[in-house]
This record gives structure tokens, C-alpha cells and sequence, in this order.
């Protein structure tokens, strides 16, 4: 997955990014070794989703937390597909951690507006 419009989001993007993330949940959830990962990028969807419009205001510096998530994610399949999937529980938590700081960023920009 590629960020098209660079170093800028708008409704657009982050609908793709929505749609994409919905996709290859739906393919992961049909092995069981990539379950975890299915479920991440799911819950990552929803919750894109329902932010679009805050995730669509992102910066520069919010935009690299989606580009992190995606070589890492990138790795994670480069992995599974050529070392097969015992090989990828690193990047599990490595994953986990990517959407957890994207979730993060989102609810202090929320929290932040409210102040």
C-alpha cells in the first residue's frame, strides 16, 4: 500500500486506505497463522472510518505513522510468503504497535480540539 498524494491525506486517501485495510483483512482471516494481523488491520479500518475526517486533516509528521505501518506490514508479507509464517511473530507485536501510535496520534488530536 502506497500513500498516493505524498505527503498529504484528504477524504479520498483515507477512504483507499479504509477500503485496502477491509481487503486484506478479508484475505488474511482465511489462515489461522495471520488471524492476529487480519484483526489489527480491521479494527484499523473501523476506526479510520469513523475518524475519516480527522485522519484526512493529518500532517507530515502523522502521515510517516502510516508509512511506518505499511513497510512494516510490507515485511510482515514479504516474510510470510518467502520464510513461511514462523518467522513473522516479531513483527506481530511491531504491527500491533504501528496501529496503536496511529490510534493514539488520532485521539490526542481529538482530545487536543476539546481543550
Amino acid at each position: 500500500m502506497e500513500i498516493e498524494n505524498g505527503y498529504e491525506f484528504n477524504r479520498k486517501t483515507v477512504k483507499n486506505i479504509v477500503k485496502n485495510l477491509h481487503c486484506i483483512s478479508k484475505v488474511l482471516h482465511s489462515y489461522k497463522e495471520t488471524i492476529k494481523i487480519a484483526d489489527l488491520m480491521e479494527d484499523l479500518a473501523h476506526f479510520l472510518k469513523h475518524y475519516i475526517e480527522d485522519v484526512a486533516e493529518f500532517e507530515i509528521e502523522d502521515i510517516a505513522l502510516f508509512e511506518t505501518l505499511f513497510s512494516n506490514f510490507n515485511t510482515w508479507l514479504l516474510l510470510s510468503f518467502f520464510d513461511g509464517t514462523n518467522n513473522i511473530q516479531e513483527y506481530d507485536s511491531i504491527i500491533a504497535n504501528n496501529v496503536k501510535d496511529i490510534i493514539n496520534r488520532v485521539n490526542y488530536k481529538l482530545d487536543k480540539d476539546f481543550e
